[in-house]
């Protein structure tokens, strides 16, 4: 595993090039649409999706919003890759999915038709689509993975995990699932075995994001301390990033499956997945949640949620290339970054700020 120690270098303060008018709001999560048609929001205390259409680098425009009638927190949301319906994972146990574009291509106008999918005996924290949108995976706080016909509303499997699920995600071109949890370790299933196809122990907190990407040749997990990794989809590790006391809540790969953004506390950082070096950092001004991801089609442009800052939506090239985070939020608390050579009592101090 490649492992990697950096040199400062100031992150410099950009402003997006576009952000929502709801700046005092909180929000939880947020997802774009394969096509770079559409990006969508829910709120953090409301049970909600608002939908905008995207035409970068010109606007981003709000269309609708969609109430969703179920009174429980939304703790996950995602699109499917035919760009033509939602999911959402709530507190109340279940996950729904709704089409928001109708057969002719359109924004719908009236009322969704909810699709509810009922099974967990806990909080629904993760949901994403298989690859020809025919399927939902959703992970739970009750300890599964559930595979779900979407037509049908059908549960499929039950895979059962030895902890709480944080983040689940699909290998494209595969029939394997990717699980991240609590207790700090990832599980890959294949959909139709009974046990994980391999195990990944290398986290020492909670595993909070998984994400695949787009070619299936790579899969990176974060942790809430400040670990992220980059491995092959056959789980032999790639790169090694340690960014101590910085909390990863969530990470997403790039459309061409060259980048890898990471939503780190009050920055994005986005890295080369082939050699694993900083590209670019920006300072969100605010602490982002857990929404991170490319918008549309564009390898450009990053969407995050940002407490009390809305949602904003970032022109890496304004970046500054090869930039490390400093702690700009909070200059007089030193912030360390980890060089990993396999002693982690031996971690070397490459960095403080004051």
């Amino acid at each position: 595993m490649a492992a990697h120690a950096w040199h400062a270098a100031a992150t410099k303060i950009h402003d997006p090039v576009w952000q929502d008018n709801e700046r005092g709001e909180m929000h939880h999560c947020v997802a774009t649409s394969r096509d770079g048609r559409w990006m969508l929001r829910t709120h953090f205390d409301a049970s909600s999706v608002d939908v905008f259409r995207v035409d970068l680098p010109q606007h981003v425009v709000f269309e609708r919003g969609f109430e969703i009638p179920v009174h429980a927190a939304v703790e996950a949301l995602a699109v499917s890759p035919d760009s033509r319906s939602f999911a959402i994972g709530c507190s109340n146990w279940n996950a729904y999915v709704a089409r928001f574009i109708g057969v002719d291509g359109r924004l719908v106008q009236e009322g969704v038709a909810l699709q509810t999918f009922r099974g967990h005996t806990s909080s629904v924290t993760s949901v994403c689509f298989s690859q020809d949108s025919k399927h939902l995976v959703t992970g739970s706080t009750d300890y599964t993975v559930r595979i779900w016909d979407v037509a049908s509303q059908t549960e499929l499997r039950v895979l059962r995990n030895p902890s709480w699920v944080y983040s689940v995600d699909i290998i494209p071109n595969s029939s394997r699932v990717a699980a991240g949890m609590l207790n700090g370790t990832v599980y890959v299933w294949d959909v139709n075995g009974n046990e994980p196809i391999y195990r990944l122990l290398d986290f020492w907190s909670s595993v909070d994001s998984v994400a695949c990407s787009n070619d299936g040749r790579w899969m990176a997990c974060s942790s809430s301390t400040g670990t992220l990794r980059i491995y092959t989809s056959e789980g032999t590790p790639k790169h090694n990033i340690e960014l101590a006391q910085t909390p990863i809540h969530m990470v997403a790969f790039s459309p061409n499956s060259a980048l890898l953004a990471a939503a780190c506390k009050n920055y994005i950082c986005v890295w080369s997945v082939e050699d694993g070096t900083v590209q670019y950092a920006i300072e969100t001004k605010g602490s982002v949640n857990r929404g991170v991801a490319f918008v549309g089609r564009s390898n450009n442009y990053v969407v995050t949620c940002a407490d009390h800052r809305g949602v904003q939506v970032w022109d890496l090239r304004e970046s500054v290339r090869n930039a490390i985070l400093a702690s700009l939020a909070n200059p007089a608390w030193e912030r360390f970054f980890l060089y990993d050579d396999g002693d982690h009592a031996n971690a070397t101090r490459v960095v403080g700020f004051s």
